[in-house]
């Protein structure tokens, strides 16, 4: 009895690690199918980002890009916003992303009451240049994000003292400061852009996408 007992705790223990390491997996291509597709999703903004700055809301003057704004980890306007139904708009599209808690976490009779996971969200406009009563809508890309980071891959002045016109090409943790006195074109796009996410605490994913640039 004694032996049956001891083979029946080892098959046990046996198939409860089977059990987990398939939990384990799965949960683990779970998160990688929603990286690809939040991956998909900020590869065509940023490919498409272009160098329109708009009118918000406030009747205020906003830069093509803003990073670390009141309000968003970044906000730019991109191009090539698909329009099957031939709406009368633009096909500009200003868009907008920050780490908040699911848009149904307040909603009773939602299946996300109450969700203290926070999300990586993407925010949306109607229009390019906002009216007062604009708001934007709200489109869930990742759950379980911690931390949201990026760095651009830009030209710079060589040196202080260099001329403007020559450039280096190096990674910053901003976009290309084209204030007035800097010698730079205002609306100088970055050539990439990398993300970098971490999930749950501890996965970090990183990622490069590049920039296309083009006309407005």
């Amino acid at each position: 009895m004694a032996i049956f007992a001891f083979m029946g705790l080892a098959a046990y223990g046996i198939l409860d690690n089977i059990v987990r390491v398939e939990e384990q997996a799965s949960r683990k291509s779970a998160e990688m199918a929603g990286m690809l597709k939040a991956q998909w999703q900020l590869g065509q903004d940023f490919r498409h980002m272009v160098s329109r700055p708009i009118i918000n809301e406030n009747g205020e003057f906003r830069n093509y890009i803003e990073i670390n704004n009141d309000d968003y980890l970044v906000e730019f306007t991109r191009r090539g916003w698909p329009n099957p139904l031939d709406w009368p708009r633009s096909q500009l599209q200003r868009v907008a992303y920050k780490i908040d808690y699911h848009p149904e976490s307040d909603d009773t009779d939602s299946d996300f009451f109450g969700d203290t996971k926070r999300y990586l969200i993407r925010h949306y406009w109607q229009v390019i240049d906002r009216g007062r009563e604009s708001r934007p809508q709200e489109q869930v890309v990742l759950p379980d994000v911690d931390d949201f980071y990026l760095r651009f891959y830009s030209p710079r002045p060589a040196s202080s003292g260099s001329n403007p016109s020559s450039l280096a090409d190096e990674w910053f943790e901003t976009v290309i400061d084209a204030s007035p006195g800097t010698g730079l074109d205002a609306f100088t796009l970055p050539v990439a852009v990398e993300v970098n996410i971490t999930v749950a605490g501890s996965d970090l994913y990183s990622f490069i996408l590049p920039v296309r640039s083009g006309g407005n």
